[in-house]
């Protein structure tokens, strides 16, 4: 199936715990195609970047909605690795009011920014200026700087999002390829010419839960792309598929399945196909 979609000139976009999908993918697809991509972390000679924290539309129109987008699949990718119950109120503010505040910034960020904002005082200061939001710019402003001066609040709210930065920020692995300001490829460009990405996240290699973290930003970065093709005609939309091997383990129970779930049900019109190879 995935074969004869890539031989179609369809896009496709495969996601492989194992890392055996892959291989045998591109064991039967042309050598001489120049849009074929592979995301493979053991590589790590040349890392690939793979960012969720920016913005890749170039209609300024857009803009706002793509912010949206992207802040909500943030929350969404750190609900699955750690569960509803480890993002709560404070820390999915935190969070939010972060990645709003370094989507704004001309130097872009990633999750290293993440952290450097929360506890980078200089750093902080180069950001504030460039915050459209003013909610979000009255919270970096006022009300964080008075809130840190409370060892209580330090103690109780800010170690909880910290923690969960720094579990991958550790991982030199998986920091290297996250903490790029730039992701190396543009997925919407590639699905809109009939690409073709193969991700060999083999949780063999890299640990169950990296894998999940990785799995869970391309798909959030499909489905982000998928939704810029409002602005495209109907019939001028390549058709795509997301093949998503061991399904399950990717969604979890929580907001990843949500996500899931917005994409099954606007799928159709973005001509965004997936496909559930669950076992």
């Amino acid at each position: 199936m995935i074969i004869n979609d890539i031989e179609r000139g369809r896009g496709a976009v495969v996601i492989d715990p194992h890392g055996e999908l892959v291989d045998v993918v591109l064991e039967k697809i042309s050598t001489r195609r120049k849009d074929v991509y592979v995301l493979d972390p053991t590589d790590i000679s040349w890392p690939f970047g793979l960012n969720l924290l920016e913005i890749s539309t170039k209609d300024p129109d857009r803009r706002e909605m793509e912010k949206s987008l992207v802040v909500d699949s943030y929350i969404t990718l750190f609900k699955r690795v750690f569960g509803d119950a480890a993002i709560g109120p404070n820390t999915d503010d935190i969070f939010r009011m972060s990645c709003s505040a370094i989507l704004d910034s001309p130097s872009g960020g990633g999750l290293l920014e993440m952290l450097l904002i929360l506890v980078n005082d200089g750093y902080r200061k180069t950001i504030i200026p460039h915050i459209k939001d003013p909610i979000v710019k009255n919270y970096w402003d006022t009300v964080f700087p008075s809130l840190n001066q409370n060892k209580q609040f330090a103690t109780a709210n800010l170690n909880a999002p910290l923690n969960k930065i720094r579990r991958f920020l550790s991982d030199t692995l998986v920091a290297n390829i996250i903490c790029q300001k730039k992701s190396t490829i543009d997925v919407a460009e590639v699905i809109n010419s009939g690409g073709v990405i193969l991700a060999r996240f083999s949780r063999g290699d890299i640990g169950f839960e990296n894998s999940a973290l990785l799995g869970t930003m391309l798909i959030s970065k499909v489905q982000i792309a998928a939704m810029q093709r409002v602005s495209i005609p109907m019939d001028l939309r390549v058709p795509t598929f997301l093949y998503v091997d061991e399904f399950q383990n990717f969604v979890g129970d929580s907001g990843g399945a949500k996500s899931f779930a917005e994409i099954l049900s606007e799928a159709r019109k973005y001509r965004l196909g997936l496909v559930n190879m669950a076992v």
